[in-house]
């Protein structure tokens, strides 16, 4: 009987009466649930936007090719990431990869890479602050979840430079932080 009566409340009725006759530490609890949720809710939605930002950038056309421009983009995206290092790091880690991936899709498609006429030099985006920024993000992670998110990284890393130089001082900027070799 009970049961039937709630069902048959209007949602405006039901809440009047849960605010009638909730208590103090109740309400409380509730709140803070919300709020967590509510805060949750918006770490991933920023996140998400982040893991946007960073797929865009092969995208560009024009950031592609003034390697500069593309460095600081990347650069601005990675800095923003890191207070997700703790507790998106499988995620972060699959970027990385792709992004490893991708960056040697786009040196195969003759992108990253700036010819110099003047001085009769060209000049190939290599990776080396990225690498710092992926050692960096490997020793933050917890031993335990470490090796597994590592290895894809280290595979597509060593992929891509069968046939491009790029990211070659990943091991060594890896050997700096994590200096007993267990990445």
């Amino acid at each position: 009987m009970f049961e039937d009566y709630i069902y048959s409340l209007d949602i405006n009725t039901l809440r009047a009466l849960i605010l009638e006759i909730a208590p103090d530490d109740f309400r409380k609890k509730i709140g803070k649930e919300y709020q967590k949720t509510k805060r949750t809710q918006k770490v991933n939605k920023d996140f998400d936007k982040l893991k946007n930002a960073f797929s865009v950038i092969f995208e560009d056309e024009i950031n592609l090719y003034i390697i500069n421009n593309f460095e600081r983009h990347v650069s601005k995206v990675c800095q923003a990431l890191r207070p997700y290092w703790v507790s998106k790091e499988t995620e972060i880690g699959d970027m990385i990869t792709k992004f490893i991936l991708n960056v040697g899709d786009a040196l195969n498609d003759n992108y990253l890479s700036e010819e110099n006429y003047h001085f009769d030099d060209d000049r190939i985006y290599e990776g080396e602050d990225f690498a710092k920024y992926i050692a960096e993000f490997i020793a933050y992670i917890p031993p335990n979840k470490r090796q597994a998110i590592s290895q894809k990284i280290i595979k597509a890393q060593k992929e891509v430079a069968n046939y491009f130089s790029v990211f070659e001082n990943l091991e060594a900027e890896l050997q700096k932080v994590i200096p007993d070799g267990k990445w």
